[in-house]
């Protein structure tokens, strides 16, 4: 038991009194669906991540392992990569698609998407 003085008095710890669960494998297919859904906003893990966490807090989990959450998310944005590729590739149409991979073959050291996202900025 953890006891300590504070400048109210003493205060004993009671761990019944935190309402935290553990993890189960049906909580970590939810959780695996939660990244799914922040990975359509973001592809950015770390924002995937502080979701995953909130979730928890809100739902009053202990967290799962780091790996665990490191898998988690990384399944989430290669499932959302996936989703994109399929919805690109039965959306467009070859000369579209054609054009796509241009902008991103490498020339000189440069991606051609790089270029365009590094255009001066027109002063007019």
């Amino acid at each position: 038991m953890l006891g300590g003085t504070t400048p109210f008095g003493s205060v004993d710890f009671n761990p019944t009194l935190i309402c935290v669960r553990r993890c189960t494998a049906v909580d970590r297919q939810q959780l695996a669906h939660q990244a799914g859904r922040a990975a359509r906003i973001s592809s950015k893990p770390v924002y995937i991540f502080r979701e995953l966490l909130q979730y928890l807090t809100e739902q009053h989990l202990v967290a799962p392992g780091y790996t665990v959450l490191q898998d988690i998310v990384g399944q989430a944005l290669t499932a959302e990569a996936q989703r994109l590729t399929t919805i690109i590739q039965t959306q467009l149409s070859p000369p579209d698609c054609a054009a796509l991979d241009r902008l991103f073959a490498d020339s000189q050291g440069l991606y051609t998407i790089t270029r365009l996202k590094k255009a001066p900025k027109d002063s007019a």
